[in-house]
């Protein structure tokens, strides 16, 4: 725990939180902390900032807030097809950490239709995964947003207004190659584990999503998302 993620309804008007149970017993057995102690905090859609431990009572820790500046927020969209849960686990905490703000997960040609019915996107898993990854991070604070889409091409218009990439180990152009920005929206797409078929590679092709590569080796999904968000990441100016 890098960093202690907290919502903003929980906090009073003293500026004091109570943490979950769970925070608190990690705070007390694993980073051992006690009253008086600073600690790095991300306050959800708010900012990042500093608390001071105020009270440990009955095993529960409650902080009191004493600064909170804005941290980093990076408009990248992951268009995403559905894989196995154990690696989309590892996509969306991951993919937080290095900034992502909104997930779009999408069913595509090549990959099992049952994964697409994942508890990760209708119950509190999401949450619980991007909370992690924020806290991972410390930089970043806005919670990402998630859709769930059958196909690719049930996707809203809008989405291809954006400046848009597709991850392609043929491509001939490479992402560290672009003129990479954040000052606008970014989609960056990334296909199952067999990969996109060749009816939505020339789709998005259509949309005028450029495709790229980002290495000649096939490269797992987890490891090619991991992989594009950093390059994408040491392109930026923090």
């Amino acid at each position: 725990m890098n960093s202690v993620v907290i919502e903003k309804k929980d906090i009073d008007s003293d500026k004091k939180v109570i943490l979950s149970k769970e925070k608190s017993k990690h705070l007390l057995e694993t980073v051992k902390i006690k009253s008086g102690d600073s600690l790095k905090i991300t306050i959800l859609n708010e900012g990042i900032g500093i608390a001071v431990v105020s009270s440990i009572t009955n095993e529960s820790v409650q902080l009191k807030i004493e600064s909170l500046s804005k941290g980093l927020s990076f408009p990248i969209t992951l268009i995403i097809a559905a894989s196995r849960p154990p690696t989309m686990k590892k996509v969306i905490e991951h993919g937080t950490s290095l900034g992502v703000n909104e997930f779009i997960i999408i069913g595509a040609d090549l990959t099992e239709k049952s994964y697409l019915q994942s508890k990760i996107y209708s119950s509190g898993e999401f949450n619980n995964l991007t909370e992690l990854g924020i806290s991972q991070s410390v930089c970043f604070f806005n919670s990402p947003k998630i859709q769930v889409f059958k196909n690719i091409f049930d996707l809203p218009k809008e989405i291809f207004e954006n400046k848009s990439y597709i991850l392609s180990p043929y491509a001939k152009k490479s992402i560290i190659d672009q003129e990479l920005t954040l000052e606008s929206p970014m989609n960056l797409a990334i296909g199952p584990e067999r990969g996109w078929s060749k009816r939505e590679v020339d789709y998005f092709k259509e949309k005028n999503f450029l495709d790229v590569s980002i290495s000649p080796s096939i490269l797992r999904v987890e490891i090619a998302t991991i992989a594009m968000l950093g390059l994408l990441n040491t392109k930026m100016k923090f």
